[in-house]
């Protein structure tokens, strides 16, 4: 590993010369010597073992010559034998920053000093030297390689060290390699030094070895961070024994839709045509049990429910109440909660709101509960933290937005991994094999066969069920689709606005004398769902539009979330009626 790191640090930077000013020589040269131009100010050489900054008005005097970095001003001692390579580069050009978390400090660090001084493993400088106007600092090779994780913009996770136990190779997770670090350098999202045992992309690996215990009850808190959980936990809004708990790590970028499905897919953050956790035990004939929020972001197919309706307190109780309802009639193997409601609240109100601390503080008086009523292990994970909106956020700030995530800081990328042992008495009567575990995991690695293209002529119509009666609708039907309607939201710092063509689904309702409506799903080809309920059909503007270039539907709530329940790709309607 130490031979490559050089390599390594010369490509990271060699790609960045145009836009850095800096001329990066890598040794053996073409030339015996080199000269270093007048508006170079500073010089990095490293070899093997240790690296030398050089500073100073005669720099233009060093050269290569013999397997040896020369200059006339250097002292012999302080010379370089055999150097990997060189980084020449003027202060008034400075190197590019990148976000850095270091322990659980944000900062931003020049990918020179993180190179230097971690990357490589540098400690502070041994001694100094100035000669003939040249200031020399030796930088000696740390005894060990210090651990990091550079997170990709597009969800990817590269490391210098190998992190799953088990033997499975986790997704999104590569090893520390020159070849990758050339092709992805603009592509960093940010650096962790020091980073948690355990992340997101390997949760699935977690869930595995629990199931090898006994039956597991996965409590998703969406939106819990540990920033806040260990704030709560210190402050005695939750109290109780823990049995482990670990600071573990989100995938980038910190939401749910890259979290979630990097948490049951073994990493993979865009499972379009993949399988899942859920789809491995569904084929394995393993029982499982998944109660849901208001919608689905990718197909979950088996035991699945979802609640919608009410405040997001409201939702996650029937979300609690329907996990003691199946515990005390016919535990699955694999119970799987997702709660909402930390993420909706602390969007609202902020982290530290009544109504969000509240909630946590009910969520973990349910988990106390379950406990009580569970055979086998608890497991409680999240998907993000989150951070009160600041200014950096660019965030267009109303009375109803309070918190957000999504950067690359300690607070949003920081999450708990908490275990329990469930406190029943009733014998374990199932636990996964070694061979159904390796099975999963054969699994996870195979695409699944495509049901539907979206793209096809079929995509372009649209189906409304209704007391088994099915009604279907084509965008080319100007008549119905020609109402033009306007949208203006928030999301991620960012302004939305726009119009498009469609017709109100209540009017298309009344046009087929559909009344009596408790609840709507609507169904994505992507095997996205999201549910409405009564509720939330009163309150909301539901618009059907069409895209005029793909000729596609999607479903727009127009007063309520709007951002998080479009439904693009709209498939199908299926009408639930009192």
């Amino acid at each position: 590993m130490k031979r490559r790191l050089p390599l390594v640090i010369m490509l990271f930077l060699g790609v960045n010369t145009m836009q850095l000013h800096s001329q990066v020589i890598m040794f053996p040269a073409d030339s015996s010597r080199f000269v270093v131009s007048d508006r170079t100010d500073s010089v990095f050489v490293f070899d093997q073992s240790l690296g030398v900054t050089a500073m100073g008005k005669d720099l233009s005097r060093l050269h290569y010559c013999n397997a040896s970095i020369m200059g006339d001003s250097i002292p012999p001692t302080l010379g370089i034998n055999s150097p990997t390579g060189a980084i020449m580069y003027s202060t008034e050009s400075t190197f590019t920053e990148i976000p850095v978390i270091l322990g659980r400090q944000n900062r931003k660090m020049s990918i020179d000093r993180l190179l230097r001084d971690y990357l490589l493993g540098l400690n502070e400088f041994k001694g100094q030297s100035e000669k003939g106007g040249i200031g020399i600092h030796v930088w000696q090779t740390k005894p060990q390689q210090i651990p990091f994780l550079i997170f990709m913009k597009n969800g990817q996770i590269i490391g210098n060290g190998e992190r799953n136990s088990s033997g499975a190779i986790t997704k999104n997770f590569e090893r520390f390699d020159a070849q990758r670090m050339k092709d992805i350098i603009d592509d960093i999202a940010g650096v962790w030094i020091y980073p948690p045992e355990i992340g997101n992309n390997e949760i699935t690996d977690e869930i595995l070895k629990l199931l090898q215990q006994g039956p597991l009850l996965v409590e998703y808190w969406d939106g819990l961070g540990w920033y806040i959980f260990e704030k709560c936990f210190l402050s005695d809004n939750i109290k109780g024994r823990i049995d482990r708990a670990k600071i573990g790590y989100s995938v980038y970028p910190p939401l749910t839709e890259t979290n979630y499905r990097a948490m049951i897919s073994g990493g993979l953050v865009d499972i379009n045509g993949k399988m899942h956790l859920f789809d491995c035990l569904d084929s394995l004939g393993i029982s499982y049990h998944v109660f849901e929020g208001e919608k689905l972001i990718f197909p979950i197919h088996g035991k699945v429910q979802l609640y919608t309706g009410g405040t997001p307190e409201a939702k996650d109780e029937n979300v609690f109440q329907s996990a003691l309802s199946i515990i005390d009639q016919s535990p699955p193997a694999l119970l799987f909660l997702h709660y909402h409601g930390i993420d909706d609240l602390s969007h609202t109100f902020g982290l530290y709101g009544a109504r969000s601390i509240d909630h946590i503080r009910k969520l973990w008086q349910w988990h106390l509960e379950l406990r009580q009523r569970w055979t086998g292990n608890l497991l409680i994970i999240s998907d993000h933290g989150a951070h009160e909106i600041m200014p950096y956020d660019n965030y267009i700030k109303t009375q109803h937005d309070q918190g957000t995530h999504g950067r690359f800081i300690f607070e949003d990328m920081a999450v708990p991994v908490l275990l329990a042992a469930g406190q029943a008495k009733a014998p374990i009567d199932f636990r996964l094999s070694s061979d159904q575990a390796r099975t999963i995991w054969q699994l996870l690695g195979t695409e699944r066969p495509q049901t539907s293209d979206p793209k096809s002529l079929k995509s372009c119509e649209l189906e409304i069920v209704f007391r088994g009666k099915s009604i279907s609708f084509r965008p080319a039907e100007d008549q119905l689709f020609g109402k033009e309607f306007q949208f203006k939201y928030s999301k991620k710092g960012a302004e939305f606005s726009g119009k498009f063509q469609g017709i109100e689904l209540q009017s298309l309702f009344d046009q087929f004398n559909i009344s009596g409506i408790r609840q709507i799903i609507a169904h994505s080809f992507d095997g996205q769902q999201v549910v409405f309920s009564q509720e939330d059909f009163k309150d909301n503007l539901l618009v059907i539009g069409v895209n005029p270039v793909e000729r596609q539907f999607t479903l727009y709530p127009l007063k309520d979330k709007f951002p998080n329940r479009i439904v693009k790709q709209l498939q199908k309607i299926e009408i639930d009626s009192n």
